[in-house]
């Protein structure tokens, strides 16, 4: 089962079947759903209305057609505490908003999740089930079924709960099919599920082919993005050289619901990842109508002797419409190896101005990490192109949103700057994905006085002095370590 997720804000408080797009403040169809990611959908509702009270609700349209049905799932938002209202102040809605999904009575369904590909005696195949029924499902049973075939496969036996010693619903099959000794070419998987109350009986079945082949494979995994309106396939391609749409190397990568997609390539080495959206469903890229990526890459991959080999794309793949400027984003990492680490987000700013010497300027792009685990991934999205940015990260020690540089701060932030060849620049940035080569080490106060000069400015009606700072005898340096500049009056 998959269909849209609709968001809706409505000002009445119920939402029933047959409900369409004329009842609703809003409706925002943010996802293509799919019943494996139970997780759930993060949603924000940005200038929905007027201040207000509201209700909000969600439902997945899974025939298309923009209404509620009776067999279709929906959830709506449970809050005792202000009874379910959503308070609306000048455009922002409350925050941190939770639905609840659930299925109506009586809807059945089985969807098979596995690889689009497997390798001959090189790997094995994982298969994930998602299955609902009224009678609820005493067990699954796997078969092989290619070219009309019936070879069983194993067996899984449902779960029942510790307390109702009920039959769970829904539940999720699975099964890892060793492809060692089976033919090349397209196989057909075959899941039966059985009737709780007639064990016997087969309620549901349904199949999934996938490509067998007799060679380890090669290939990249990854996600994308489109906010557009538009519809079509969205495709990937591999490019052995960048820029060069006559390196084409790989067949097309169809994008799975929910932005997934795998790519395979012929051989190890370095590739570019591009792609488009065919909006007028003839499998060819017209300039000026398709949506399209950036350039993304280069990645490489390597062969692992006679196993499969992948490497997943580290940042999301982004679709633009043709108005729009086929961008990307700037991705790196960043390394902490202080003995005595601060704590607090990790933010990572693009500037347009040196940070160095202008430590207060406007940020063009900014993201924040809390992991404490390093190195830390970042990837700043969706920056204007043709435009140098400089790029250094920081810790928010006191939590104040603002970088506080080691000049005049009370409490400076631990800092570090994408540098080449030692000395802080300017990246210039074409539009497509860029992945930074070194990676961005912070430094605690102290430590960035060991290998950086102090520059200060003059400001009005005080005096500073410029100058360098080092430690001659080389001391051991503590996150307590102070240097303390005073600056005397008519001094210079």
């Amino acid at each position: 089962m998959t269909g849209t997720l609709h968001i809706i804000v409505k000002s009445s408080q119920t939402f029933t079947v047959g409900e369409g797009v004329s009842d609703w403040v809003r409706d925002i169809p943010i996802m293509q759903y799919d019943p494996y990611n139970t997780a759930g959908a993060a949603f924000a509702f940005d200038y929905v209305a007027n201040a207000g009270q509201y209700y909000a609700y969600a439902f997945v349209d899974v025939n298309g057609n923009g209404i509620l049905d009776a067999n279709e799932p929906k959830g709506s938002y449970e809050s005792v505490a202000n009874n379910n209202i959503l308070t609306i102040e000048n455009g922002a809605v409350t925050p941190n908003v939770y639905m609840y999904m659930y299925n109506p009575a009586g809807l059945s369904y089985m969807d098979i999740k596995a690889p689009a590909q497997g390798a001959q005696a090189y790997s094995s195949a994982y298969f994930n089930v998602q299955a609902s029924h009224p009678d609820k499902i005493s067990k699954v049973e796997f078969y092989d079924t290619t070219d009309g075939g019936n070879t069983f496969l194993r067996t899984w036996n449902n779960y029942r709960d510790y307390y109702t010693n009920e039959y769970t619903d829904p539940c999720y099959p699975y099964f890892t099919w060793s492809l060692a000794g089976v033919s090349s070419g397209a196989r057909t998987i075959t899941v039966k599920a059985y009737s709780a109350a007639t064990t016997s009986t087969v309620v549901m079945v349904s199949s999934r082919t996938i490509n067998v082949t007799a060679a380890p494979l090669l290939y990249f995994t990854g996600n994308t993005r489109y906010d557009g309106t538009q519809s079509g396939q969205m495709k990937i391609r591999a490019y052995s050289t960048y820029r060069d749409t006559n390196s084409f190397v790989s067949q097309d990568a169809v994008v799975a619901t929910g932005g997934y997609f795998t790519l395979n390539v012929p051989a190890a080495g370095s590739y570019y990842i591009w792609g488009f959206m065919d909006v007028e469903k003839n499998g060819v890229y017209t300039p000026g109508a398709c949506p399209v990526t950036g350039w993304n890459g280069p990645f490489t991959i390597a062969a692992l002797g006679s196993y499969n080999s992948y490497q997943s794309v580290p940042d999301q793949i982004k679709f633009f419409d043709p108005t729009e400027t086929a961008g990307g984003n700037i991705s790196g990492e960043i390394r902490y190896e202080a003995t005595n680490k601060m704590y607090g987000p990790k933010v990572v700013e693009a500037r347009t101005e040196n940070p160095v010497t202008t430590p207060g300027a406007v940020a063009a792009g900014k993201i924040k990490l809390y992991g404490d685990v390093f190195p830390l991934n970042f990837s700043l999205p969706y920056l204007a192109a043709n435009t140098s940015y400089y790029i250094f990260a920081y810790v928010d020690a006191n939590n104040n949103g603002v970088y506080d540089p080691p000049n005049g701060a009370t409490a400076p932030d631990p800092v570090g700057f994408y540098t080449v060849g030692g000395a802080t620049v300017p990246i210039a940035y074409l539009g497509d994905p860029l992945r930074l080569e070194q990676a961005i080490s912070l430094q605690n106060p102290g430590q960035a006085l060991l290998s950086q000069s102090i520059g200060m400015t003059t400001v009005v009606g005080l005096n500073r002095i410029t100058g360098s700072v080092s430690f001659p005898n080389g001391p051991s340096v503590t996150s307590t370590n102070k240097i303390m500049v005073t600056a005397l009056a008519n001094s210079t």
